[in-house]
């Protein structure tokens, strides 16, 4: 396998979870705002990668965005994304956790119920 072959993904990458303005960020901050929506937070996507290369605004759609992947372009609808992104712990996680012996996992377990 020659990894010339394959292209540098790396703007990708940092637009969707770079530590700051990324898609995750954003997604974030919108879901810590008390009126946090998400068609505000297609919005803010909107404003911060509108002209980045691999990003495209979908006009019509308000709640929409395409991201050009190498492979080509796939386009997200962001209804209920910060439903998602406000998840509960897993349930195979919330049991691993509270088996745990650790003293300080166990408390954080107690303060979470």
């Amino acid at each position: 396998c020659d990894f010339t072959d394959f292209p540098d993904n790396q703007d990708i990458i940092d637009m969707i979870q770079a530590k700051s303005s990324s898609i995750l960020a954003l997604l974030d901050e919108e879901c810590r705002l008390p009126r946090g929506s998400d068609n505000g937070f297609c919005q803010k996507l909107w404003k911060s990668f509108d002209k980045h290369a691999r990003f495209k605004i979908e006009p019509r759609k308000p709640t929409s965005f395409c991201i050009i992947h190498f492979a080509g372009s796939v386009s997200y609808d962001t209804a209920n994304f910060m439903d998602k992104n406000m998840d509960e712990l897993g349930e195979l996680l919330k049991r691993a956790l509270a088996s745990s012996n650790n003293k300080f996992v166990g408390h954080i377990m107690e303060l979470r119920s």
